[in-house]
């Protein structure tokens, strides 16, 4: 009997531990840092938490990961590959906050603005930890492949993705226009090169809803394109992700 407990706990904890993603946040200094760390940490829905853990019900990660958002002195977010970990610098959150104020007419439109652009970062920073964790193949510039991983997921989630999309659009416009040098060795594209990225994958995702919208923007020509390439992006991230997947179909 005692031999058989030990092994339950042996296994249950392994099955525990196994590839899951935990969201942990570091009490910050900052006062405007400490009242978002206060709403995260009293966040009945544990919305980040849920988020990260039907990413890990998703794939077969092969170690367990960490999401920490903690005050680090750096405007930026990361995936940090020896710590196997996303890091969200509460820096970064409170100059999104602080943008938000300055850019937006009322607290609605801030607080949506800031909430967009950061959980279009933390999914971008976990395209990039998918990528390194699991050794996904990747062609090409890795920052395009995480914009696309992050969008392709959000378009996915309802009208809430779609949310987070517009506002993620919007902040990039918004750092297009205070854009003073454009640095074409950055490992980013342009601020403006993402925000119609992501708008094209939009329409092709849903040519209805987002058409009127893409054509006051874009020549019709390319919205054509963009039709034909969101089936094409869409099958090769089926094909380049169902190795990885818990339940492919």
């Amino acid at each position: 009997m005692k031999k058989l407990i030990i092994i339950l706990l042996l296994t249950s904890v392994a099955f525990a531990q196994k590839g899951r993603i935990k969201v942990s946040f570091v009490a910050p200094k900052s006062e405007i840092s400490r009242a978002v760390h206060q709403a995260f940490v009293t966040d009945k829905t544990n919305g980040i938490q849920v988020l990260m853990d039907v990413i890990s019900g998703e794939f077969k990660l092969p170690r367990n990961m960490d999401v920490v958002f903690a005050e680090t002195g750096v405007v930026n977010a990361w995936y940090d590959p020896e710590h196997h970990a996303v890091v969200m610098a509460y820096d970064f959150v409170e100059f999104m906050i602080k943008d938000a104020v300055q850019n937006k007419a009322n607290q609605q439109e801030a607080i949506e603005y800031a909430t967009g652009a950061i959980l279009f970062t933390l999914m971008h920073e976990m395209g990039h930890a998918l990528i390194g964790e699991m050794d996904v193949p990747v062609v090409g510039r890795e920052e395009d492949a995480a914009d696309e991983f992050a969008t392709m997921i959000l378009l996915d989630c309802g009208p809430q993705g779609h949310q987070i999309l517009g506002a993620t659009m919007d902040w990039f416009y918004a750092m297009s226009r205070n854009q003073k040098d454009l640095v074409f060795w950055d490992e980013h594209s342009l601020d403006q090169q993402r925000l119609y990225n992501i708008l094209l994958l939009m329409y092709g995702h849903s040519p209805d809803a987002y058409g009127q919208l893409v054509s006051s923007v874009v020549p019709k020509n390319r919205m054509a394109k963009a039709l034909h390439e969101y089936k094409i992006k869409e099958h090769r991230w089926d094909k380049l992700l169902k190795p990885y997947l818990q339940h492919p179909q």
